[in-house]
């Protein structure tokens, strides 16, 4: 890494944090010492080295290469204003390779999700609490556990059919996530993200045995559903298990063969799984369990498909 590097990501973190500083929600869990312990990292990273840092990991997530530049800022503003067939070739291909800037898209996205979990009239104190925890993880890569779990909550809570969080289930004191209401049927949730890094972080191709990989997802969906487990304890309740991937783990492919095996599984209690490509909650798919206990009516799926789809 040489000083222009450095700079390149001092220019970044400053437009990252200015940015969330715009923000009401997470404005006050990346605050000036969040700012200043990332900063402080950068001017002291190794110049031999590419700069890591595990304390950073939301600062590489709303960090992108091509911010400020002219070319690039232009066919943001062409995609905005819907005009993507006006976009130069050049343009075309980095959009493709590298997204579009996340301060712009996925940043007020997670804005709104926690907003709306914040404003809710019910069990503030629990939701004060989820809150904190993720405040705690803003110099984790825990952080995208917790922001999960808030994130699909949030989205429910913004379409308003959130109706209870932290629910009792059992009689063991067990609690699931959440309880959403569509048709005017409660419909438990619970959230968890698939964490194990089974690729490596170098850029570049990687193998993985496929049996780990597929693995990974069934033995997560157990970890959550399993006989004893929250869901595995829910009775005669719908439920579904919102599952999201690690982008270093089982991709689409492996996730969905992970999925099958336990549709074969008759001691799971599930109505549906709904799989997220990563922690951030945009791109879901929804998979209905045959011979469920607690199936979801046509109408109950039809209605979630529309809601995820939007």
């Amino acid at each position: 890494m040489s000083e222009e590097d450095r700079a390149r990501l001092q220019y970044q973190l400053q437009s990252v944090y200015e940015a969330l500083s715009k923000t009401r929600v997470l404005a006050g869990i990346f605050d000036q010492t969040w700012f200043y312990r990332i900063k402080q990292e950068i001017e002291k990273a190794d110049l031999s080295e590419p700069f890591t840092s595990d304390a950073a990991f939301m600062f590489f997530m709303l960090s992108h290469p091509f911010r400020g530049i002219e070319w690039f800022e232009s066919a943001q503003k062409l995609l905005e204003e819907g005009h993507p067939q006006d976009l130069e070739r050049g343009q075309e291909i980095a959009i493709a390779l590298f997204g579009r800037d996340p301060v712009r898209t996925f940043l007020p996205i997670l804005e709104e999700r926690l907003a709306s979990l914040q404003a809710l009239p019910f069990k503030q104190s629990e939701v004060a609490n989820k809150l904190k925890e993720l405040c705690a993880t803003r110099f984790s890569q825990k952080f995208q556990n917790h922001a999960f779990e808030l994130s699909v909550l949030g989205f429910f809570a913004k379409k308003e059919i959130l109706t209870d969080i932290e629910v009792s289930v059992g009689n063991g004191g067990s609690k699931v996530d959440g309880e959403i209401k569509i048709d005017n049927r409660p419909i438990l949730i619970e959230v968890t993200l698939t964490t194990q890094e089974i690729l490596s972080r170098v850029p570049g191709p990687h193998t993985a045995n496929p049996n780990t990989l597929i693995a990974q997802v069934f033995n997560k969906v157990h970890k959550k559903v399993g006989r004893g487990r929250q869901l595995g304890v829910a009775g005669g309740n719908p439920s579904i298990l919102f599952l999201g991937r690690n982008p270093l783990g089982a991709d689409r492919h492996f996730a969905q063969l992970g999925i099958e095996r336990c549709f074969d599984d008759p001691t799971l209690n599930l109505s549906g799984i709904v799989i997220s490509d990563s922690w951030k909650f945009l791109q879901t798919e929804f998979h209905e369990l045959p011979h469920s206990r607690t199936p979801l009516s046509k109408l109950e799926i039809d209605k979630l498909r529309s809601l995820l789809d939007r």
